[in-house]
């Protein structure tokens, strides 16, 4: 028996389109799962050509959440796996925060996955499960980051929450905490490399095995759980980080 098999499953990725998505939809289809991706940019091609199915996708849009649901339903005959994954990080200082950026961030990162859970609630089946993309920001502030590390702090906690109130209908919901991948979205190569203990960026594709351990058999008594894929960057800094933030004799 393969635990990580997920033949006969059906999931919908949102933010399915490029980067750490795009990467899971492509892991998924492997262990045998019909995918769906979803994003706001059109990329049918790319889903045909890794054996996945596109639908155009806003988070912040509750009716098209919902319909995008139900479409995937029908089309496959049912749902049992959701992968919120879309999401946006800006550079933003305090001092100079706009309420246009501050809402706009936190439509996407929070709102979106709240739309996500309250939808996926409604339609995935028993023994399915949500997984949330949040990150190290999460826990792990910088310069710049505190709207998209207060975004990812609440999702992380919103993921504990659903935890315990969708547990009765035997959904589990997890959330995985990637630390600097290279995304569009991810930090400098030379900044990166002082941080993460490995000296290097993740690849997208360093992340799957995460989300087919919790979207599969193998994860079936993980929920409510955080699962950090950093290369080692929260555990601690490396020798090199630490003489290039305090000086060395």
């Amino acid at each position: 028996m393969n635990l990580f098999s997920l033949e006969g499953k059906v999931a919908l990725i949102t933010g399915g389109t490029a980067g750490i998505g795009l990467a899971v939809a492509k892991g998924f289809v492997k262990a045998g799962c019909a995918t769906v991706i979803g994003g706001r940019t059109e990329n049918k091609a790319k889903a045909d050509s890794i054996g996945a199915t596109y639908m155009p996708l806003d988070v912040t849009n509750e009716a098209l959440f919902s319909s995008v649901i139900s479409d995937t339903k029908e089309l496959h005959g049912g749902l049992d796996i959701l992968v919120l994954n879309a999401g946006i990080a800006g550079d933003y200082f305090l001092k100079d925060l706009t309420n246009e950026q501050y809402q706009h961030e936190f439509d996407i990162n929070v709102k979106g996955v709240l739309n996500g859970i309250r939808y996926g609630a409604r339609s995935i089946r028993k023994g399915g499960n949500i997984i949330v993309t949040s990150s190290v920001s999460s826990f792990l502030n910088m310069e710049g980051s505190s709207i998209y590390s207060s975004s990812k702090a609440a999702v992380t906690s919103l993921v504990r929450s659903a935890s315990i109130e969708l547990a009765p209908q035997n959904i589990r919901v997890n959330s995985i905490s990637p630390g600097p991948i290279k995304t569009d979205m991810a930090l400098p190569d030379s900044f990166a490399e002082k941080l993460t203990a490995r000296k290097s960026l993740g690849e997208p594709e360093d992340l799957i095995g995460a989300y087919l351990l919790l979207a599969s058999e193998a994860g079936k008594n993980i929920n409510g759980a955080d699962i950090i894929v950093d290369g080692g960057m929260s555990a601690g800094y490396p020798l090199q980080v630490t003489e290039w933030v305090f000086g060395s004799d």
